[in-house]
């Protein structure tokens, strides 16, 4: 990384954020933030995202494999991954066996 850009002041990261729709997550009274940092911030924030989009895909396939109705399976996958109800039906949508 260039080195003149691995230290941004805030109001840059701000602009980057709207610009880029990005979310490097910064602490308002910081006058700085350090961009490795904050990618690496993000790069853990999506590996924890899509491995939570893994377990709950492997929920929904295993629970229909095994005949349980999508109603309650709806129902689990709230409960166990406090999803809201569009969430949990846009999960449901996307799993086909």
């Amino acid at each position: 990384m260039d080195e003149r850009f691995r230290v941004l002041n805030t109001d840059t990261v701000l602009l980057l954020n709207e610009v880029m729709n990005a979310d490097f997550q910064i602490q308002r009274e910081d006058k700085v933030t350090d961009m490795c940092y904050a990618i690496e911030k993000i790069k853990e924030d999506a590996a924890k995202k899509a491995a939570k989009e893994a377990a709950i895909s492997s929920a929904i396939n295993t629970a229909r494999r095994f005949g349980i109705a999508d109603n309650s399976i709806l129902d689990d996958i709230i409960k166990q991954f406090s999803l809201t109800l569009d969430e949990a039906r846009n999960y449901m949508a996307m799993q086909t066996i």
